[in-house]
């Protein structure tokens, strides 16, 4: 059934293999209140990865965000043969997408599931795609890693996918950051993983702004959260109420002032 999979993929890689020039894209404003004009759509089927949830067509992004995730893809499944499942990306445009994100407004961010044990390389057909959610790899505690679900080139998924120097950071679960100190120790690409609640059956992709989209607002350079102390605080109660706190109030699209190149 894999074969047959791959060679039906396969039909569509040609298309997924396309370089767009990363200087007709122009991400505006915030990660979490922008937009991004001649935004590219990211092909559904490409060499390494699958859009899951088409429907949505929530695959489209600046070009550089494109490029790095057929890149990051085709680099990864060809040194470890495994199909990477991408999620939301942006709107076409960019914008709000107050059902699921506060951020993913400027075509620079990019949701990738991890991969699940037993289904590393699986192929999916479009329908079977459109019922895919994220899966979570803790336990029911939500504190430690569950080796049931979890596959073990996860580890090696997140290091490929932080070692380029495009990527500002990438969200993950405090407790999947730190099985991942364990067994990486200070290899220094777990500086660029950032704890950050949920993110346990998938983790989340954000790009520096490119250089010439002078429209675009930065963060401040990531903080980094070293293994020990500093990731010690996210199991702490403190933390757990920092986390009750933040999920009392969604945004609304009132809440979001996007710039002027936005609504024009």
């Amino acid at each position: 059934m894999y074969a047959v999979k791959l060679v039906f993929s396969s039909l569509f890689i040609i298309f997924s293999l396309t370089n767009y020039s990363e200087g007709n894209s122009a991400s505006i404003g915030k990660y979490n209140a922008g937009c991004v004009k001649n935004s590219v759509a990211l092909p559904e089927t490409g060499l390494g990865y699958q859009v899951i949830r088409t429907s949505r067509k929530r695959n489209h992004g600046n070009a550089i965000l494109v490029n790095y995730i057929k890149k990051f893809t085709r680099d990864f499944t060809k040194k470890y043969n495994a199909n990477v499942l991408i999620a939301d990306i942006s709107k076409e445009g960019g914008g709000p997408i107050l059902d699921d994100h506060s951020s993913h407004q400027s075509g620079l961010d990019a949701d990738i599931l991890l991969l699940h044990k037993n289904s590393v390389n699986e192929l999916y057909t479009v329908p079977e795609r459109e019922s895919l959610r994220p899966v979570s790899k803790l336990n029911g505690a939500k504190n430690k890693i569950d080796f049931n679900k979890w596959a073990s080139l996860n580890g090696e998924l997140l290091k490929t996918a932080a070692s380029y120097e495009e990527v500002n950071r990438i969200f993950i679960n405090p407790a999947i950051k730190k099985h991942l100190c364990g067994k990486y120790g200070k290899e220094s690409w777990l500086r660029k993983l950032r704890p950050w609640w949920g993110h346990d059956g998938h983790f989340h992709v954000r790009l520096s702004c490119p250089d010439d989209n002078s429209k675009c607002i930065d963060l401040e350079s990531p903080k980094n959260i070293e293994c020990g102390a500093g990731l010690d605080w996210w199991f702490s109660k403190e933390a757990y109420e920092k986390l009750k706190n933040k999920r009392s109030k969604p945004k609304t699209e009132k809440d979001i002032i996007l710039p002027k190149e936005c609504l024009e």
